[in-house]
Formats: C-alpha cells, structure tokens, sequence
C-alpha cells in the first residue's frame, strides 16, 4: 500500500534521526524502489514500486531525483497536523 511522507520518515523524538530518514528514503526513491506521488488531497505519499515476474520496473515508470527541504520547524508541524506519537521506523540509538 501507500503511506504519508510523513509518518513514514517522522521519529517524534529525534530531529535528526527523521532527517537520516529522509535521506536514505531519496535513494530508495532514486533507485525505483519506491515512488512518490500526491493524493487528491495534495498529501505526499510513498508507495512500493510494482516490479514484473522477472524483477523490472513497469515501462511506465519514471525516475525524477527527490529534493525536499526540511527543517525543525517543518518536523514540528508535521508531528501537529499528523499527530505523530511513535516513529514507523524504529528509533536507532
């Protein structure tokens, strides 16, 4: 399925640990691992790209390099509007 930015890369106690987060989701990206788009609603998601029987990616596809500005600020407000309580990837020590 597919899941908000947000609440993917977000870890509400740690800063940096949401910016790792963000990193290494730009090479999954990059790599055509997986994908983002926009829902009706404008709100960003990520979703695992579909591969054929052999391992390809669908023709269809298309790389595009990710660049999304974040700071502390931007880490504040999406743990508001999406109410973040617990990270989805596990907090790293």
């Amino acid at each position: 399925g597919q899941i908000n930015l947000f609440r993917l890369v977000i870890n509400p106690s740690s800063f940096g640990q949401s910016v790792e987060n963000i990193y290494y989701l730009t090479f999954l990206i990059h790599d055509g691992i997986c994908g983002l788009d926009y829902t009706d609603d404008q709100e960003p998601v990520i979703f695992p790209v579909q591969r054929s029987q052999n391992g390809q990616r669908d023709e269809g596809f298309q790389r595009h390099q990710l660049v999304l500005e974040f700071d502390m600020a931007t880490w504040r407000r999406a743990i508001d509007v999406f109410s973040i309580t617990r990270s989805v990837i596990p907090h790293r020590m």
